[in-house]
């Protein structure tokens, strides 16, 4: 019998370099591996840290140290915990030792942050009862072309020095000493430090713990971690205790409160201004995958407290009592708000970089905002604090380099979780500002009498009286002023018919959001059309075809519709509208949603009376799109066997067309039904709110009409009914 064969067993040999790796590219920049330090203090139960500068500050000189009065470490320690990169021990123990502190560190990575900072790292460290451990590493050495088992650096142990009675960390910690801790020394810079950059550092460490309470959150603010800067005498005015600021305790709006794993959020809304406070209890759910259903957020729980400023001018001088802000201090006041601005993210009571940063604005607030600038904030209006535990959101993780999380499903479902918040403050706050500014509006109008009162015949009557025997006279006045009351009505009329649409901005809007959503249609048939073009089978091809070409056409129309809505403005006359079946109108804008429909399971019902009207066909099946768009939406937030429109049409016994939209959804709320139709007002998440005022103005100013929200006895959600008045001859 042949002897087998033994095949050679191979051993992965890592090379020095990857520490180097670890350690430094995988920290973006010198601040976060001083956090990582930080957070290692806080794991290791420190109650005070202290980051000391000493030296020059320029490249390949000076020192900074990171000194913390935490438990220490032993020579085991060190040589069986600490020397293992990528230890499990910090994975397999989650709590600290004593202070029972939900550990930060998981990767067993953490410590590799002083090469980022320094070629040289010293670390002194004694634990109560033990001999004081000194570890001396050079990091150039994993620069080197060697084997990882090839790097030594030294371990040694002797009796307490630095921290002993007369040792360094007295002299650092002060008060704070109890005679244990670490103090990890890293020298020869990699980088040169400036003034900015450290004040840059103080801003990053100050919003490191939890803030100030401003909400409902006090019991969050437990001060048990205290952090200190030991600069040069030339950097004094940086130096010291760091605490959060108490700029954004004083908010204009604050939202603040819980949302449990169900989406069921219990908040709590304040006003600076008004001293206004109201529950807030809402239902927070997300679309499903394929958008045809509601779900249950995948992160949760979380707590929030939102901050929000109106950065104008007169709404700081407003609240300036209630924060005892002299008038010298709003413009540092404000640029402190926007320096503190942001969301940031706090896990397990310490801030997940980079979430905070003015800079991050990782919900997209300021692109949100861009579509809608009347009701949505900027990133630099809200400062936010949000707080999950790592145990109860586990699939929520770090990025590998330290910043941000890994971008999962539970990542995307807490970023809407917090708009779905943020956007409960936008609308109580756009409705006070609403407040303040028809009262403003009303006190100005009483004492100034508003544009119209110069346009006055009152000397002009008293003149007459005068002259009562000058018939003449008499006769000339009183056709005078009624041509000056009738010009002043139809000049109001005109202002209000073309506010909405004569200004740039407002037909910049208009082309934006109608201009989008049918290019975007258009690119979705066409889309559609070229993947049934490369079908094999030619009667499913037919199919897609057939379904997808009015999808296409209705696209066009809308686009076709909205320049000659455009068009007044250059001056020339609008065409003819022409003479269409009122149910080829309907039909036709129920069948651009067909597939829709079919896809979430609405059931449509039609009911439409045999008659012919004159109007533009286009213009009446855009409006009818927004209002189909608009149920369709809201109806994937009831059950699938629930969903049901029904649009009706007919004429009134005036003649007018009357075209109703009504949907089984969950209705529009008795505090909002006065606010729909203001430009800019949206409950939608990412909506820009001009559909529905876009909407109204066309029927208003095309059709002398109107666009309301009824009651119905047959649907129990939304009912919009469209009334044209003119134009709309058979």
């Amino acid at each position: 019998m042949s002897e087998a064969i033994v095949q050679p067993v191979g051993i992965l040999r890592p090379r020095a370099r990857l520490v180097h790796t670890l350690g430094s590219d995988l920290i973006s920049n010198e601040r976060i591996a001083l956090i990582e330090l930080v957070k290692n203090s806080y794991d290791a139960d420190a109650s005070h840290v202290v980051i000391e500068f000493s030296g020059s500050f320029e490249n390949g000189e000076g020192s900074i140290a990171v000194w913390d009065n935490g438990h220490g470490m032993s020579l085991e320690t060190v040589k069986n915990v600490w020397s293992e990169i990528a230890t499990p021990f910090r994975r397999e123990t989650h709590f600290s030792e004593s202070a029972q502190r939900r550990v930060l560190g998981e990767k067993g990575i953490g410590r590799l942050a002083a090469s980022r900072i320094g070629t040289l790292t010293e670390i002194v460290t004694a634990r109560a009862d033990f001999d004081e451990v000194v570890v001396l590493v050079d990091w150039d050495q994993f620069q080197q072309d060697i084997y990882l088992d090839e790097v030594e650096f030294s371990i040694t142990e002797r009796s307490p020095l630095a921290f002993g009675p007369n040792g360094k960390a007295v002299d650092i910690l002060g008060p704070h000493f109890n005679g244990h801790g670490v103090g990890v020394q890293m020298t020869r810079l990699t980088r040169s430090w400036d003034e900015e950059e450290i004040r840059q550092l103080r801003l990053s460490l100050s919003r490191l713990a939890e803030p100030l309470p401003a909400g409902d959150l006090e019991d969050e603010v437990v001060q048990d971690f205290a952090i200190s800067l030991s600069l040069p005498d030339r950097l004094s005015h940086l130096a010291g205790s760091i605490a959060p600021s108490d700029a954004v305790s004083h908010p204009h709006y604050s939202i603040s409160g819980s949302v449990d794993p169900e989406g069921r959020a219990e908040l709590t809304y304040k006003e600076l201004l008004s001293g206004e406070s109201s529950e807030v209890t809402t239902e927070i759910s997300m679309a499903s995958i394929d958008g045809t259903e509601r779900r249950t957020p995948m992160c949760g729980p979380i707590k929030v407290d939102i901050r929000a400023w109106d950065l104008d001018k007169d709404a700081f001088e407003a609240t300036k009592g209630q924060i005892n802000m002299s008038a010298g201090n709003l413009k540092d006041y404000r640029a402190e708000i926007k320096e503190h601005s942001g969301v940031a993210l706090f896990r397990d009571r310490f801030r997940v970089q980079p979430f905070g940063d003015a800079t991050f604005d990782w919900l997209n607030l300021d692109a949100r905002r861009v579509n809608n600038p009347t009701t949505r904030l900027s990133n630099n209006q809200i400062s936010g604090f949000v707080f999950i535990k790592a145990d109860e959101n586990p699939e929520l993780k770090d990025r590998s380099h330290r910043e941000g999380l890994i971008d999962t499903q539970e990542y995307e479902d807490l970023q809407k979780v917090i708009l779905s918040v943020i956007q409960e403050l936008e609308v109580r706050r756009r409705k006070s500002r609403k407040a303040r500014n028809a009262g403003s509006k009303v006190t100005k109008g009483a004492s100034s009498g508003g544009l119209f009162q110069g346009f006055s015949l009152s000397k002009l009557e008293a003149l007459s009286i005068s002259r009562a025997h000058d018939a003449e006279l008499q006769q000339a006045v009183k056709e005078t002023q009624v041509s000056v009351e009738t010009g002043i009505r139809n000049v109001k009329a005109t202002l209000s018919r073309f506010s909405r649409l004569a200004t740039l901005g407002s037909v910049v809007d208009i082309v934006l959001h109608e201009g989008r959503g049918a290019v975007a249609r258009i690119k979705a048939g066409a889309f559609q059309l070229e993947g049934a073009v490369k079908l094999s089978q030619d009667e499913v091809v037919a199919a897609r075809t057939r379904r997808n070409a009015p999808r296409i056409s209705a696209g066009a129309e809308i686009l076709t519709s909205l320049f000659r809505r455009i068009e007044p403005l250059s001056g020339r006359r609008r065409g003819r509208p022409s003479k269409v079946e009122l149910k080829a109108i309907v039909d036709g804008a129920c069948d651009l949603l067909v597939p829709e429909f079919e896809r979430l399971n609405i059931r449509l019902s039609k009911r439409v009376a045999a008659s012919s009207v004159t109007v533009d066909e286009g213009e009446i099946i855009q409006v009818l799109v927004n209002l189909l768009d608009n149920a369709t939406y809201w109806l994937t937030h009831v059950e699938k066997d629930q969903r049901q429109i029904i649009v009706d049409a007919d004429r009134d016994s005036d003649g007018h067309v009357v075209i109703s939209v009504s949907d089984s959804g969950p209705g529009v709320p008795e505090d909002l039904r006065d606010d729909i139709f203001d430009p800019y007002f949206s409950t939608k998440p990412n909506g820009t709110g001009l559909g529905l005022a876009i909407a109204g103005s066309t029927v208003l100013d095309f059709y002398d009409g109107s666009l309301a929200l009824v009651e119905s006895e047959e649907l129990p959600g939304a009912t919009f009914q469209m009334t044209l008045r003119k134009r709309v001859g058979g």
